[in-house]
């Protein structure tokens, strides 16, 4: 059982200690804590070589985005990037209770994407609402990037793709103009309002997507292919 959300820390000894970490084990081979590099990367080498096809989330958050999509691909494994322990343990209780099972939380940065995916092994990678980092010297911290784009550009297979839902304009038209200098990939679908565009009809909502909405923030959304 979850602890409530007021213990959020406990103490152990002279230690803080964060309670959902000790939840982790109980989820084995769907929430890979990172503890051991070399066993959760092979563990996420043997899940890759039993399917056809694999999706990522980098900050899947506590995974309404995640589960949903898995939901609609059953075949598929949804790997969701997601450091924050309670986030995490979240993420499975409600896998377990849609009864999708079909998920699986990497608790470790989204940078190290191309570490654990090889060539050609994703169809697609979700990028939901990342920190935008507005102060320069804090942007090199950006997930959407040169170096996300240039590891997309060989670990997703032809024709796979790059969905991104923000709501900061300038952070998503400076990765855009980053990626037009890309010639892998091509802009299929763009829309600075997705709950009034033509594009929403397929859309998944995140947890942070109807707060915005509730609050009259518009989103934006992009979708990159690679096309060779």
């Amino acid at each position: 059982m979850l602890l409530s959300n007021k213990a959020v820390e406990a103490v152990e000894g002279k230690r803080w200690v964060n309670p959902y970490r000790r939840l982790l084990d109980q989820y084995p081979g769907r929430l890979l804590s990172f503890d051991s590099w070399d066993k959760d990367a092979e563990a996420v080498d043997r899940l890759l070589s039993g399917v056809s096809q694999a999706y990522c989330e980098i900050g899947s958050g506590s995974g309404r985005h995640l589960i949903e999509v898995a939901r609609q691909h059953p075949q598929a494994l949804l790997f969701g990037f997601e450091l924050r322990f309670k986030r995490a343990v979240r993420t499975m209780e409600k896998s377990n209770d849609a009864g999708v099972h079909n998920t699986i939380v990497l608790r470790t940065k989204g940078e190290h994407l191309p570490l654990l995916f090889g060539p050609e092994t994703l169809d697609g990678v979700y990028v939901n609402f990342p920190e935008p980092w507005d102060k320069l010297k804090r942007r090199k911290h950006r997930v959407l990037n040169v170096s996300l784009l240039e590891a997309l550009q060989t670990r997703l297979k032809p024709g796979g793709f790059l969905s991104v839902k923000t709501d900061h304009s300038d952070y998503l038209r400076t990765f855009l103009a980053e990626a037009s200098e890309f010639s892998a990939f091509q802009l299929v679908e763009r829309s600075e309002d997705l709950h009034r565009s033509e594009w929403m009809a397929g859309n998944v909502p995140t947890e942070f997507e109807e707060l915005f909405r509730h609050k009259g923030i518009s989103v934006e959304y992009a979708k990159l292919l690679r096309v060779r």
